[in-house]
């Protein structure tokens, strides 16, 4: 309630009287001045103010113009979160038209989201295939007109009754690598940061010996997980070469229709499995065995399983199984452990070519998503270009995993005719 010049608060009523009282809305602040007020009318006054009225403050309308910019960054930041974009255009409305005794009427968050959206699909038609072509995300930055979207691709299933879209992003400074010869490719998929309606992301990485560094060359999406689609991913990246790629080693993860894919694409290079990947599928057979954890761990630790990937191909059936056999504690779990060996025979030595985990006398060798590859590619080239400079050292590799032959392998005796399976 206004009286006066001032503002009042309800205290308490009291209905049988008609009656309710009034505070100054600066009580806290100490004012005691009151109002009792009696079937509407002001009856009585009480106390005097001793609270200073402070200035009401001025209002400047910045609406119009807020849309306007908001629009405006809908579509040069197209990558930007809605909420980001907001807090942006309203920190530097602020910036411009605020200080001591301005308030600023704006649009609020949530109906400013709306906008941009609304300017988003106007401008793309809802979809965010045509937006992903705008210069402001398929070009490397607003200062570099270069193309970080290398390929948008659509092509039919195998069954032919569908389409499917293959995107493939990376810096042109990084695709050069794919040039180099004798080239050592890791390729890898990742689920937990693929934007939909995407199902993987396949990380191409390469090593660049001028640094020392595993350098992630591109970035490719795909939304279904068959050898078609891998050999066409290995396409792109041949004609992202200008089919100069052909690389020397091929690491991957030891899954049949990346495998064939490689293996039809690059067939005179040497496919090797990830180690790591290798031990991650033995270690769930394992776990689905129910093994001791124990036990579990002693067989993956270095020298015992890893044993059978440095010994001739031909001795692994019979010797390398059994001289690892020899060393591993399967103590009250021998049904369990005779179950995986054979599960392992099947798979790594019949399923599985020995070769792409075996290597014996080889020589060691959307738009959200778009801009964190950006970023992750310009961090990348920044290094690079930084340890050429002497401004940085290359970071150290994980500790290297270097499977040898054990001493006791070679002197290890055992009876040909006796095998626990």
């Amino acid at each position: 309630m206004d009286h006066g010049g001032y503002s009042f608060c309800v205290k308490r009523t009291c209905p049988e009287t008609n009656t309710i009282y009034y505070s100054c809305k600066k009580f806290r602040e100490g004012c005691k001045a009151r109002l009792i007020v009696r079937g509407g009318a002001v009856v009585a006054e009480k106390s005097v103010h001793n609270c200073k009225d402070e200035p009401k403050p001025e209002v400047v309308d910045v609406r119009k113009e807020m849309r306007v910019e908001l629009q405006r960054s809908s579509i040069t930041k197209m990558s930007t979160p809605p909420a980001v974009l907001w807090q942006e255009v309203y920190d530097d409305l602020t910036l411009r038209y605020g200080g001591e005794g301005i308030a600023l009427k704006i649009i609020p968050a949530k109906p400013a989201v709306s906008i941009i959206k609304h300017t988003r699909k106007d401008c793309s038609g809802g979809d965010v295939f045509e937006a992903i072509l705008t210069q402001a995300v398929r070009c490397v930055s607003d200062m570099d007109a270069r193309a970080f979207l290398q390929f948008s691709v659509v092509h039919p299933t195998a069954a032919g009754t569908g389409m499917q879209r293959l995107i493939g992003l990376t810096h042109p400074d990084l695709a050069r690598m794919l040039r180099y010869p004798k080239i050592t490719l890791f390729i890898d998929g990742t689920f937990a940061v693929v934007p939909k309606p995407f199902s993987q992301c396949l990380i191409v990485m390469a090593f660049e010996p001028s640094v020392d560094l595993y350098v992630p060359v591109c970035y490719v999406l795909v939304q279904v997980k068959s050898q078609e689609t891998y050999w066409r991913v290995l396409n792109e990246l041949v004609i992202l070469s200008n089919r100069q790629l052909e690389p020397e080693n091929v690491t991957c993860d030891f899954e049949p229709a990346l495998v064939n894919a490689v293996l039809e694409q690059f067939p005179t290079a040497n496919l090797v499995g990830c180690l790591f990947h290798w031990k991650q599928a033995l270690r769930r057979k394992m776990l689905e065995l129910r093994l001791p954890e124990d036990q579990i761990k002693d067989a993956l630790s270095p020298g015992r399983l890893d044993t059978l990937t440095v010994i001739p191909e031909d001795q692994i059936a019979e010797k390398g199984v059994r001289y690892v056999r020899s060393i591993v504690d399967e103590t009250g779990s021998k049904t369990k452990w005779n179950t995986f060996w054979k599960y392992f025979l099947k798979t790594w030595t019949q399923r599985f070519d020995v070769t792409t985990w075996n290597v014996h006398e080889m020589y060691p060798s959307l738009l959200t998503f778009i801009e964190g590859t950006k970023q992750e590619a310009a961090r990348y080239l920044q290094r690079i270009d930084d340890i050429k400079k002497g401004l940085q050292t290359a970071p150290q590799h994980a500790p290297p995993v270097v499977p040898g032959i054990p001493a006791g392998y070679a002197d290890f005796k055992y009876d040909s005719t006796v095998f626990r399976r």
